[in-house]
């Protein structure tokens, strides 16, 4: 019974999420993230597969130096999660996290000032969304992204975003 009940919340709160995501973007794919392009700035949006640590999208794609508005949904109902966009590949993505680590709870697990972090989101609580708008790097290339909370990176909560 109660296996029952937690799977109809589950249901509820997921389809609620959903209504949510297709009101902010009508190009909604099946693995969770969109993209769309209105006048000069591209519209991405992810989020994460519930309570497990890992991104919804893992691979997203904008040109070089145009504007980028970023929605991050957190869907999961314990953890709190950022998106943190680094200037390089997997190797950056561990410098920073380590960063992260070494800047404590204080600095919302965010390295502060660190040239290697190119945007990210704020710590975004449960059942909450982020928008965040930046320029997208004008070099074209791979770059990944990371939530740098506690152990989320190294259980693989990462994804890259490729610059055209």
């Amino acid at each position: 019974m109660q296996t029952t009940l937690l799977s109809r919340r589950r249901l509820l709160q997921g389809a609620a999420s959903l209504s949510g995501l297709l009101l902010l973007s009508p190009t909604l794919s099946a693995c969770g993230g969109s993209k769309s392009e209105e006048g000069n700035v591209t519209k991405l949006a992810l989020g994460c597969h519930g309570d497990e640590l890992a991104y919804d999208t893992t691979s997203l794609s904008a040109p070089a130096g145009g504007q980028i508005e970023l929605t991050f949904n957190n869907h999961s109902q314990f953890h709190q999660h950022n998106w943190v966009l680094v200037n390089g590949g997997d190797d950056v993505a561990m410098a920073v996290y380590q960063e992260a680590l070494a800047a404590g709870v204080t600095n919302n697990w965010l390295p502060p000032d660190s040239p290697q972090v190119v945007t990210h989101t704020p710590l975004v609580d449960s059942g909450k969304s982020a928008v965040l708008t930046f320029q997208a790097p004008a070099q074209a290339g791979t770059y990944s992204y990371l939530c740098t909370f506690p152990g989320h990176y190294l259980a693989g909560m990462k994804g890259s975003l490729t610059i055209t």
